[in-house]
């Protein structure tokens, strides 16, 4: 039972935690000035995918996908921690 707790309380840190940092990676996508500062940097292209923008947006995307993972695995955890106690009382 204390390694169910464990695992219970390590996905909902890994959830919540991964969770905050993907509102912070896109909160902080927001304020960062992405247009060129003068027309001289402007390459004709207003849509240009810069490295920084790939990093940002595989960044977004991999705290993202470990809060979902994180949730899932939390929920896997309740789940078999509630179907065993209803299995023990029966």
């Amino acid at each position: 039972m204390r390694n169910r707790t464990a695992t219970a309380i390590i996905t909902l840190f890994g959830a919540i935690t991964n969770s905050v940092l993907t509102i912070q990676v896109l909160a902080t996508w927001r304020s960062v000035k992405w247009e060129p500062e003068s027309d001289w940097e402007l390459s004709g292209d207003k849509w240009q995918l810069t490295g920084v923008k790939i990093i940002w947006g595989l960044l977004s995307l991999y705290f993202a996908s470990a809060a979902s993972v994180c949730v899932l695995g939390f929920h896997g955890v309740l789940k078999v921690c509630f179907s065993a106690l209803s299995y023990r009382c029966c």
